[in-house]
């Protein structure tokens, strides 16, 4: 979920900056998190807090994905808060103004879902987002009352497929005009998400193609039970 408020409170949290440009050697897991009050300065290339080593895990697995994707991501901050009111009762959170990731309910596809989401906003301009937006047959990028009909989720959300390697897809049932029924595979809450569909709005994002998904020595597909939008409440 991306959040536009601009809202510039500043609470007490665990919170890491997650610099994506530096090895990840310089930061790693230290045992038990420890909490401490205050905000780092966002971009400093400090660790303002230690993670758990699943949370580690889940930053190195996520960072490595964009990595080996060529996606570069900006330099941000990563807060894993233990309240879901600091996501707003989501599962994750994109915070712009601050440039900051917040995940309350931690798996992969919610990192990589909120860290697309810093992507997108940090690398495209009004060109790119209404090309994105025709291609998918949507008006509004952040606005509108339908999650699905945001072009960000929907980019956020495509993103997430093309960097996993594991079926997030649901078995869909698609009702005809005249009453038929077909039986399709399709993101969750992401219309028109054949594979071919997704393949070439991946594209028109990145310019590139989803080796997770295609390529020969890609890990294969896994099973897991998140059918259902990183985000939904």
């Amino acid at each position: 979920m991306a959040r536009t408020d601009g809202a510039g409170m500043t609470y007490t949290f665990r919170i890491a900056t997650f610099i994506t440009c530096i090895a990840l050697t310089a930061i790693g897991p230290t045992g038990p998190r420890q909490d401490r009050g205050g905000a780092a300065p966002l971009n400093s290339g400090t660790v303002a807090a230690t993670y758990t080593s699943e949370e580690f895990e889940l930053l190195e697995f996520a960072r490595s994905r964009f990595a080996q994707s060529g996606l570069e991501l900006p330099d941000i901050a990563v807060e894993f808060p233990t309240d879901d009111s600091r996501c707003y009762g989501y599962g994750g959170v994109y915070l712009p103004t601050e440039l900051t990731v917040r995940i309350c309910r931690p798996s992969e596809s919610t990192m990589i879902h909120e860290l697309a989401h810093a992507w997108v906003e940090t690398t495209f301009n009004d060109s790119d987002r209404n090309a994105f937006l025709e291609l998918r047959g949507l008006e509004t990028w952040t606005g509108g009352d339908e999650w699905d009909q945001r072009g960000a989720e929907q980019a956020a959300e495509i993103i997430t497929w093309a960097l996993m390697d594991t079926d997030i897809a649901v078995r869909w049932i698609e009702t005809n005009d005249d009453g038929t029924t077909d039986n399709t595979t399709r993101l969750f809450k992401v219309p028109d998400s054949s594979p071919d569909q997704l393949v070439a709005a991946y594209h028109q994002l990145t310019a590139g193609v989803p080796h997770f998904r295609i390529s020969e020595d890609a890990r294969g597909t896994r099973s897991i039970t998140e059918t259902s939008s990183p985000e939904a409440k």
